[in-house]
């Protein structure tokens, strides 16, 4: 057990350091491209922290266990909204924008009803074409938001970024998304041995200890990105990522290895986090996110964990 520990304490730090790298590289992008933080976030840095995710589903469902990666899947989508957005909002400063967050999360939530509702359609093959599609519109819609935002909403804050940022390091951005998903396979291999000695059976295991570990990085790089004051990169990692685990990996989850039933619990904290997040968004547009909305964040998911130990 002290070796599992030690290698999971190791991916973890792994993680931190090129995470921090990471975003430091992933402003510089946005600066150099003239796009708003939120839309790097919510596409480059999205898309990077879900590797962990995509590589823990695909491997245990090329294995056999379907249900382990879709539990992966929809436990971490329910994990950034409960947990790391909660902690974000507790120990830091999230302002919400005004305009493509909302956009986002709205997107975010239609991609939740989409993937729901095709699961319970049970027909894999269009579903995954359907949700492929979904992630790739979604992809193009934000390059134009961004794109339009520059003459816009954005022309103050991509000035200021060029004023702050006048280069790039392309090799270190390279290397930083490896180690955060080297330090994200490394944690989540490690979680995964430690919950096998506790005897979890896989279908808990994806949606509790194994979706928290590939979470990891999104909490890292939530961590880093408001120390250095970017909290629209922040906020739009976990949205991002929610629409890359339920669009790209659900729709290859479906496409290729079908659709294991999770229960009706899962859905339904599944649907309730993500209108969580929505309510959140549209309440508190152009201000900073209270507290003690985190502090609910964190009770709900302390239910999440309890209806999962009874499932």
């Amino acid at each position: 057990m002290s070796l599992p520990i030690f290698l999971f304490i190791a991916g973890v730090i792994i993680l931190l350091f090129s995470a921090n790298e990471f975003v430091k590289q992933s402003i510089l992008f946005s600066s150099k491209l003239r796009l708003s933080p939120l839309i790097i976030g919510t596409t480059i840095v999205a898309v990077g922290t879900s590797i962990p995710e995509l590589v823990v589903s695909l491997i245990s469902a090329s294995k056999g266990d379907v249900g382990l990666g879709l539990g992966n899947i929809v436990g971490s989508n329910i994990v950034n909204i409960l947990l790391i957005l909660g902690l974000a909002v507790i120990f830091g400063k999230i302002r919400v924008g005004t305009t493509k967050t909302q956009k986002n999360t709205l997107i975010m939530a239609g991609v939740t009803a989409l993937f729901i509702f095709l699961h319970f359609l049970k027909e894999p093959i269009i579903s995954g074409a359907i949700l492929i599609s979904a992630f790739l519109f979604f992809s193009i819609m934000e390059f134009y938001w961004g794109v339009d935002g520059r003459h816009h909403e954005d022309i103050v804050k991509i000035r200021n970024l060029a004023k702050r940022y006048k280069g790039v390091n392309v090799w270190l951005f390279v290397l930083a998304l490896l180690g955060v998903i080297g330090g994200g396979f490394i944690t989540v291999v490690q979680a995964e041995n430690i919950s096998a000695l506790l005897g979890l059976s896989t279908t808990v295991f994806g949606l509790l200890v194994t979706a928290t570990a590939t979470s990891m990085p999104e909490l890292a790089v939530t961590i880093i990105s408001q120390r250095k004051g970017q909290e629209k990169m922040a906020l739009g990692n976990l949205i991002g990522s929610n629409i890359c685990n339920l669009g790209l990996i659900g729709g290859l989850l479906y496409l290729f290895y079908g659709q294991p039933d999770l229960g009706i619990m899962v859905w339904v904290f599944l649907i309730g986090s993500t209108l969580l997040s929505f309510l959140i968004v549209t309440q508190f547009s152009g201000k900073v996110i209270p507290r003690w909305v985190g502090a609910l964040l964190l009770i709900a998911l302390i239910g999440y964990f309890g209806a999962l130990i009874r499932y």
